[in-house]
């Protein structure tokens, strides 16, 4: 099964996002949830994660440079960004710089996880509704 990340300095964000993907079918043994970019790149098993929902909030000004981070030290990891911010030119931004999704967190996330899941382990970019 696939071992998920949730990376978020919101533990709101964290524990709700735990619970979706929980609901969605994930056993919680494949959930691993992670205050900031650091914990989770200290983590011993690193490379063992697929996939990496990341709010984006803490890292607004910089999240090209942390995608980059990541996908350097795990580049077949699989970045979904889950945001507030629906501005074109930024998500076109993060998914040029290796973002494989974008969650929109005001919109339906409980829909939105396990289609963008599914999406981005079959390959596809995934965009919330509300960005088109």
């Amino acid at each position: 099964m696939t071992r998920i990340a949730i990376i978020a300095a919101n533990a709101i964000i964290r524990s709700g996002t735990e619970i979706l993907l929980s609901k969605s079918g994930v056993p919680p043994n494949c959930i691993v949830t992670f205050e900031t970019v650091a914990d989770f790149l200290n983590h011993p098993d690193l490379k063992r994660f697929a996939v990496a929902l990341l709010d984006d909030e803490p890292y607004f000004n910089n999240i090209e440079a942390t995608i980059e981070q990541l996908l350097k030290l795990i580049p077949d990891l699989l970045i979904i960004l889950l945001s507030e911010r629906l501005m074109v030119a930024y998500i076109r931004s993060i998914i040029k710089q290796g973002a494989s999704g974008f969650i929109y967190k005001e919109g339906e996330m409980e829909q939105s996880l396990p289609i963008a899941l599914s999406a981005v382990q079959r390959g596809t970019v995934y965009l919330s509704p509300e960005v088109s």
